[in-house]
């Protein structure tokens, strides 16, 4: 339970945790048909693009802002970004599947096979991965980090890399496909970029 909590941050601002769990055991308390039930909490799982309503980002690549303390920041962290290797696809595959979603991992498959897709690693553990040219090409695709590990720079070196590879392919822009607000502010740092209007690009397409 107290795994749980820790994924939403609004519940920990102020030394909520504690509150938080209170909370929790009394609801457990009123389960009369699981009297051993000390906590207890309801979770609705979605998916997100039932949600999603922002629109794609059209990146410039040709303006990177290449700054070295991004991938200064996570080197003195023990931490290297590589390039999925045709050998890593089964364990990026289920990394991406059991700590974030399938759809994901099957977004991010072709730009494995590709040679599109990159992962962070610290002593062989996996930290986080970007796709490139998934779900279309010219596209940015799914990142993701571990959420211990947030908030370390991984995600920008991720993006960073990603986007540099692509302007070394000749892409002169890139785009984002339905960029959630987190991901902005990771962009705003790295590349300047505008929304596009009425945009849900190839995803409009999805089953």
């Amino acid at each position: 339970m107290r795994r749980l909590i820790r994924f939403h941050e609004d519940q920990l601002d102020g030394g909520q945790e504690e509150i938080t769990l209170s909370l929790n055991a009394f609801r457990g308390a009123w389960l009369q048909k699981k009297p051993a039930c000390g906590l207890a909490e309801a979770f609705l799982r979605v998916d997100v693009w039932d949600y999603a309503d922002t629109p794609d980002l059209l990146v410039k690549l040709y303006e990177i802002h290449d700054d070295p303390g991004i991938m200064d920041r996570v080197a003195k962290e023990g931490i290297r970004i590589k390039r999925v290797l045709s050998m890593d696809i089964t364990p990026v595959y289920n990394f991406i599947k059991e700590n974030f979603a399938r759809s994901w991992a099957d977004e991010c498959l072709p730009a494995m096979i590709n040679g599109d897709c990159y992962v962070a690693v610290r002593d062989h553990e996996l930290l986080g991965f970007i796709g490139g040219n998934v779900p279309s090409k010219n596209y940015i695709g799914p990142i993701g980090v571990l959420p211990k590990e947030r908030r370390s720079g991984i995600a920008g070196a991720l993006v960073l890399t990603a986007m540099k590879e692509m302007r070394s392919k000749g892409y002169q822009y890139a785009i984002c496909g339905m960029s959630h607000p987190w991901g902005m502010k990771i962009l705003d740092k790295i590349v300047d970029f505008i929304p596009i209007p009425d945009s849900i690009g190839s995803y409009r397409e999805k089953l």
